[in-house]
C-alpha cells in the first residue's frame, strides 16, 4: 500500500484490515496466510494522515515491484502535493507493468491517471474531485456513480470506505465468496457490496434532493422511518397517517416534493434492500424477498427487471453467490426484457406502497 502525505488513514487502515482478518479466517482453518500487508512512502518513516494521525512506513527502495502481487495507491482530500511528486509518479508508471493488480482508494486515482496508467480504462474517484479529475485526465473514462470499478488489471474505490468494499472484493476474488462474506462478518460491515452499487444510497439521494429544495424535515424523518421497516407492508395510508394528511393531499405532496410516487419510492427502497442480502446472505431468494417487504419472490423479480435489468437469480450470479442449499445460482443468460412500469404507482389505500 502506497502512502502519500496526507492521505486517509481510513483509507489505508480499513483495505489492510480486509487483508488482515482473512489471514487470521485462513489460520483458523489451519490454512496458510494469503497476504502480507506493507505500508511503503516516498521516503519512508513517519507519514502524516488527513486526520493527524502518523503511519510508519518503509520506503520506496524497499519494495521489489515484480515480488509484490497487488499495488494500493491511497488517496486523502488534497492530493496536490503527490502530484507533484515527479519522483513518486514515476515510481508508480515503473512499477505497475510488473504488479499483477493495481488499485487506488478514493484520490489515489489521480496519481494512477498522471501514472499513465488509466488511460482508456473505466476509474472512479473521491467524490466532489470528479471535474477536477476529467479536467486533469480527459482521456480516462471517469464513471461518477459506482463504489469501486475494476477494468482489466486496474481497481479504482470512490471513497474512503469504498476502499474496503474493493478490498473485499479483492479477498472473494482471490480465495472465494465464502472468505469474502466471513471477513466482512468478522469486521462488522453491514454487507459486501458489489462495485456497480452507487456510491449513494436512495434514500440518502433523496434526502439530498429535500434539503436542496427547502422541503419539510417531516418527509425526511418519514423516509427514514419506511427504510427501518422495509420487511412490513407500508401502504400509502401508513405513510400519509404518519405524515399527518390525508392519502391523496400526501400522495400530491411527495410526488411535488421528491419527483416520484411513494409506490415507486418504497419499491426502490426495497430492491436496494434485496441487493444488499443477495450480496451478504446465503439464503434463498424467496426468503430475501420477504425480507425486504416484497408480496412475493415473482413480485420482487419483476421490480428487480425494472429497476436493475435482471432477476435476482443473475444478479446473484453476477456476484458469485449461492443459495441456501450451496447450489451455484442459475446462471440465467438468456436476454433480460425491462419489464412495464406500474401502471398505477399509487396504490389503494389498504394495498402496500
Amino acid at each position: 500500500m502506497l502512502v502519500p502525505e496526507g492521505s486517509s488513514i481510513v483509507g489505508v487502515a480499513g483495505p489492510a484490515e480486509v487483508f488482515t482478518v482473512a489471514n487470521a479466517l485462513l489460520a483458523r482453518a489451519d490454512r496458510p496466510p494469503a497476504y502480507r500487508v506493507v505500508c511503503v512512502s516516498r521516503r519512508g518513516g513517519w507519514v502524516g494522515t488527513s486526520s493527524g494521525f502518523a503511519l510508519q512506513a518503509q520506503p520506496l527502495e524497499a519494495v521489489a515491484p515484480a515480488a509484490t502481487d497487488t499495488l494500493l495507491v491511497c488517496g486523502g482530500p488534497e492530493i496536490g502535493s503527490a502530484l507533484r511528486d515527479a519522483v513518486l509518479v514515476d515510481w508508480i508508471a515503473q512499477a505497475a507493468p510488473k504488479v499483477a493488480r493495481v488499485g487506488s482508494i478514493g484520490t489515489g486515482s489521480f496519481l494512477l491517471a498522471a501514472a499513465g496508467l488509466l488511460n482508456g480504462q473505466r476509474a472512479v474517484t473521491l467524490a466532489g474531485h470528479g471535474d477536477d479529475f476529467r479536467a486533469r485526465f480527459p482521456r480516462v473514462h471517469l464513471d461518477d456513480d459506482p463504489i469501486y470499478v475494476q477494468s482489466g488489471k486496474f481497481w479504482t474505490a470512490a471513497g474512503m470506505t469504498a476502499g474496503i468494499d474493493m478490498a473485499l472484493a479483492l479477498v472473494r476474488a482471490d480465495l472465494g465468496p465464502q472468505i469474502g462474506l466471513d471477513v466482512a462478518r468478522a469486521l462488522v460491515v453491514f454487507m459486501a457490496r458489489s462495485g456497480s452499487q452507487a456510491q449513494r444510497s436512495t434514500l440518502l439521494n433523496l434526502q439530498e434532493r429535500l434539503a436542496q429544495r427547502g422541503a419539510d424535515s417531516m418527509l425526511t424523518d418519514l423516509l427514514g422511518w419506511v427504510a427501518t421497516r422495509l420487511s412490513q407492508p407500508t401502504t400509502v395510508t401508513d405513510m400519509a397517517g404518519r405524515a399527518g394528511m390525508s392519502p391523496r393531499n400526501f400522495a400530491r405532496f411527495f410526488v411535488r416534493s421528491t419527483g416520484q410516487t411513494p409506490a415507486k419510492v418504497v419499491e426502490q427502497l426495497r430492491v436496494e434492500r434485496a441487493c444488499h442480502l443477495l450480496e451478504s446472505s446465503p439464503v434463498s431468494i424467496k426468503a430475501i424477498a420477504a425480507q425486504s417487504g416484497f408480496v412475493d419472490d415473482e413480485r420482487m423479480r419483476r421490480a428487480f427487471v425494472r429497476q436493475v435489468g435482471c432477476t435476482p437469480a443473475e444478479y446473484r450470479t453476477r456476484l458469485g453467490g449461492t443459495d441456501v442449499r450451496g447450489r451455484k445460482a442459475s446462471s440465467g443468460q438468456r436476454h433480460v426484457r425491462r419489464a412495464p412500469e406500474p401502471q398505477h404507482d399509487i396504490r389503494p389505500q389498504g394495498e402496500p406502497a
